[in-house]
């Protein structure tokens, strides 16, 4: 959500068919039926066809035991900090999220009005562990053509091929404004894994309403918001409050000719 993914960072993934047009029993075991199916699924796509920013909060949407192997994962993984200023003359942030990347001299020397994001992105994994097999679970799910159906299904979009990145928020960090319309990006899909987070922690998914107001979406455990890149509005992360880390998983679906 801050800058298009690198691969030395996170995931490029290709399309995995299921046999049969639908959901793999791979898949399935990922989504919980009495979300993804029935009344409860007519009611996500009617919530996410109304909503003016074309954007779904869904609490529950996978698999808690597997989201927790990712999040033991995440305390073990290495990881490359980020950090950007923004742009000298707009000093509130590049809206596009272009912010100017620099090492951590650099952002500490500069001033705080200028400081547009720090955080740090997972490295693939490069040891095999229980962690690690459900990170690279997470990303063939993504990539499973059964699943995208399911997303096309909910959000009425056309779309493309993913990749996939862990973001670790720690005490202080934070993304400033910004757009994520770029890269050919269609479709934004955030889940967090972090077994626990409080209100007064920040950390919060901060959206512009383009009304002049703002309003959050608290990281909790297993929360997934996912939002039409095209439709959603400059946003940010607050800054962080707490020693304990909050990780997010941050997928993009492409356009589906973009190569």
């Amino acid at each position: 959500m801050d800058h298009p993914p690198k691969m030395e960072s996170g995931l490029q993934v290709g399309d995995r068919a299921p046999e049969g047009g639908g959901l793999s029993d791979f898949a399935r075991g990922w989504l919980p039926d009495d979300i993804w199916s029935g009344p409860h699924f007519d009611a996500m796509r009617a919530r996410f066809a109304e909503h003016p920013l074309r954007l779904i909060t869904i609490d529950g949407g996978f698999a808690e035991d597997k989201l927790l192997r990712i999040e033991s994962w995440c305390r073990e993984a290495r990881y490359r900090e980020e950090y950007a200023l923004c742009d000298e003359a707009r000093q509130l942030g590049d809206q596009q999220g272009r912010g100017v990347h620099v090492n951590s001299e650099a952002w500490s020397a500069a001033p705080e009005k200028r400081r547009f994001f720090r955080f740090s992105s997972a490295l693939p994994p490069d040891n095999p562990s229980p962690g690690a097999n459900s990170y690279l679970d997470f990303a063939i799910l993504m990539a499973d053509a059964g699943w995208r159906r399911l997303l096309e299904a909910l959000t009425g979009m056309e779309l493309g091929a993913p990749s996939v990145e862990i973001h670790r928020l720690g005490q202080g960090d934070f993304i400033g404004l910004h757009s994520d319309a770029r890269s050919n990006r269609r479709l934004g899909l955030i889940a967090y894994c972090h077994p626990v987070w409080e209100q007064d922690w920040g950390g919060c998914y901060r959206i512009e309403d383009g009304l002049g107001g703002t309003f959050d979406i608290m990281p909790r455990f297993n929360r997934m918001i996912i939002f039409d890149v095209a439709a959603h509005r400059a946003h940010r992360v607050t800054p962080v409050a707490t020693s304990r880390p909050r990780y997010s998983l941050n997928v993009w679906f492409h356009a589906p000719d973009a190569g």
